[in-house]
């Protein structure tokens, strides 16, 4: 029982890629030939054994490079984990006055943190995500605080 389609391979029209095509099914039905008869000449507790070798060999290497991974090699490490870090503010966020309204402040408190991404080189790359994916925001936001201010 086929339980799905198998998809129709387009044959390819220069000669070239016809002979690349066949010395690639050469060389496949080669090595399946050349291990049908490993197999067959080993016994059933042979190719179990070759099979746990295999699979333990395949588990120590992986561990292997998972651990040189993580490990310090010269004073620095193969993969660096940075720490997600919140931006420091210069300036504290910025309360309400009087006359301010509570989305003024934090209208300014958004462009002085967007001001502070782009200035900062790893915060570059989250501004320029932003600005492209959100191109009006900026802009928007200052003609709401000079709307505000005029009024």
């Amino acid at each position: 029982m086929v339980f799905c389609k198998q998809k129709k391979q387009e044959t390819p029209t220069s000669p070239v890629a016809i002979w690349l095509v066949e010395k690639k099914r050469n060389i496949k039905e080669w090595w399946v030939r050349q291990m049908v008869k490993l197999a067959g000449r080993l016994s059933i507790s042979q190719q179990k054994i070759v099979l746990i070798v295999l699979c333990l060999f395949c588990c120590a290497y992986s561990s292997f490079l998972v651990i040189k991974g993580f490990t310090v090699v010269n004073h620095t490490k193969a993969i660096p984990i940075h720490s997600i870090s919140r931006p420091d503010s210069r300036k504290p966020i910025i309360k309400c006055d009087g006359d301010e309204s509570d989305e003024i402040a934090r209208m300014k408190h958004l462009l002085f943190v967007m001001d502070s991404l782009k200035n900062t080189p790893s915060g570059k790359p989250q501004y320029d995500s932003i600005v492209r994916y959100r191109p009006g925001l900026l802009d928007t936001l200052k003609m709401l605080e000079e709307y505000y201010k005029t009024k």
